[in-house]
């Protein structure tokens, strides 16, 4: 199986890369250059099997938590736009968002939220 993981080069990103890689998949992890939150992953990514969203605006975009907030909204919502698409293409077959709840606000209401997409 086929893993595009965004994110992956952050703390709980680096675990799950190297969990799935551990066991036979094949991980893509486009990486800062390749890849910023509000864009479409790269069309490399395209043959991935399942999306792991683990990205987030909250290191890069400094202390405006609105605009934190905006950027991990939107950039989830071109994500899943770019999932649906390839879907009805036939690629594709899940889309795992993963949010830690735990941080500063306006993430601060509860502990972790997994969310299986089909």
């Amino acid at each position: 199986m086929i893993y595009a993981v965004t994110g992956a080069h952050g703390f709980i990103g680096h675990y799950v890369c190297r969990y799935l890689t551990e066991n036979g998949s094949t991980v893509l992890a486009p990486n800062s250059t390749e890849w910023r939150l509000g864009h479409p992953l790269p069309a490399a990514c395209d043959q991935a099997d399942v999306i792991i969203h683990l990205a987030c605006s909250l290191l890069k975009a400094g202390s405006d938590r609105d605009a934190m907030a905006d950027l991990d909204y939107t950039g989830t919502a071109c994500l899943l736009e770019q999932h649906r698409q390839l879907r009805q293409q036939g690629k594709r077959g899940r889309f795992i968002f993963i949010v830690s709840g735990r941080l500063r606000p306006p993430y601060d209401r509860g502990c972790w939220l997994v969310t299986y997409c089909r």
